[in-house]
């Protein structure tokens, strides 16, 4: 198995851009303390490749992810970066930019779609899947499972019975 990764930073032009999340159109970014980034990870076994787009972002839309394989398309049409193959989730972060849907109440909360938010999102998740395509090297992947006990300080605002639960889940792996 090969595995390629990148990260790229999400450059934001534009001071006073609508945070997401908040529920109030004067919640408005002043700067950036630390930068959001794009994280991509691709899997490629034999002939089989997926991907993993990770935007710091509330979520990814749709409209977002066809945008970014698009772009990937045009500039690597061989990268071979498809709908099926691409999964795109946002790290749901309160401290980014909205805007980046085309649905109408997805963008309430930040008063409407931001083409430049939208932009830089689509910019950068492309950027990070092709670096990710061109940095594929042989890889050994490791799966590990195990349980917080009932007195553990951390998932303290999570249900812990369910955290526990995911163990139990499937885990993808791609076949020969």
């Amino acid at each position: 198995m090969r595995v390629g990764v990148a990260r790229v930073p999400v450059v934001f032009r534009k001071k006073g851009l609508p945070l997401y999340g908040y529920g109030r159109l004067s919640h408005r970014a002043a700067g950036a303390e630390t930068d959001l980034f794009a994280r991509a990870f691709v899997f490629e076994s034999g002939s089989k490749r997926n991907a993993i787009l990770i935007l710091e972002t509330y979520t990814v839309s749709h409209h977002l992810k066809k945008d970014i394989i698009a772009r990937c398309y045009v500039l690597n049409a061989d990268a071979g970066l498809t709908d099926a193959n691409v999964l795109c989730c946002g790290q749901n972060t309160h401290s980014a930019p909205g805007g980046t849907s085309h649905y109408a109440m997805m963008n309430l909360s930040c008063g409407g779609f931001v083409p430049s938010v939208f932009e830089a999102y689509a910019e950068a998740g492309a950027e990070a899947l092709l670096k990710a395509c061109d940095d594929l090297e042989e890889a050994s992947l490791y799966l590990n499972a195990g349980e917080f006990t009932e007195d553990a300080d951390v998932a303290f605002n999570r249900n812990l019975d369910a955290y526990n639960a995911t163990k139990t889940l499937p885990i993808w792996l791609p076949t020969a």
